[in-house]
């Protein structure tokens, strides 16, 4: 098992019918060899608020967890320092 996780969101393009606000957007979670978890993102807010839904399924206590600028947030600090994460 790997000890590192990354987050990261994506906009699944004209997946809104033609429609760019209605676009899919996706948040993940990867080990290095697989996708371990996925949530859709709801309209109206964006992955920084989304990490709970994300990772509360995962075990990750122990494990380093890298995001990108966007999740380098208080309350994502909190999130996973209360999770065991790193």
């Amino acid at each position: 098992m790997s000890t590192a996780v990354a987050i990261d969101g994506r906009t699944v393009r004209n997946s809104g019918a033609g429609n760019p606000e209605a676009n899919v957007r996706l948040f993940s979670a990867l080990r290095h060899e697989e996708a371990i978890a996925q949530v859709r993102v709801p309209p109206q807010t964006t992955e920084t608020t989304q990490v709970a839904a994300l990772l509360d399924p995962v075990d990750v206590a122990g494990t380093v967890i890298t995001a990108d600028a966007a999740d380098t947030q208080h309350a994502t600090d909190r999130y996973l320092i209360g999770r065991e994460a790193d």
